[in-house]
């Protein structure tokens, strides 16, 4: 799932990790050439509502191993998520990205989990 941040400033793309019932969020952009974007945050708070329930869930910096914890500049980053499994879609709350000299804040949209 491709998600547009700001007017096409970058992308997010989300893919679950059926293995490890991991979410994947990888950066790019598109504009003015096709590539990763990497930045770095500690982490990246998410929330997830479920029909009234609502979830908190954590993105951390992971290596493009999708394993490793990174402590660099990277374009991927992954929530362990025990519930993913179960739930085909849900909306999704980023409470906020800072990439380059921008904080984007409450980026929102909702996820359906391809079969």
């Amino acid at each position: 799932m491709l998600v547009n941040v700001e007017n096409e400033f970058c992308h997010l793309e989300f893919l679950v990790d059926p293995l490890n019932g991991r979410l994947q969020m990888h950066a790019m952009r598109f504009h003015p050439s096709e590539g990763p974007l990497k930045f770095f945050m500690e982490q990246v708070e998410a929330t997830a509502k479920i029909g009234e329930e609502e979830k908190a869930f954590i993105f951390s910096p992971t290596q493009l191993d999708g394993e490793a914890p990174a402590t660099e500049p990277t374009s991927l980053y992954t929530a362990q998520i025990d519930w993913l499994k179960d739930t085909p879609e849900f909306d999704v709350t980023l409470k906020e990205l800072q990439i380059e000299d921008r904080n984007l804040q409450n980026i929102t949209f909702k996820f359906t989990k391809k079969d």
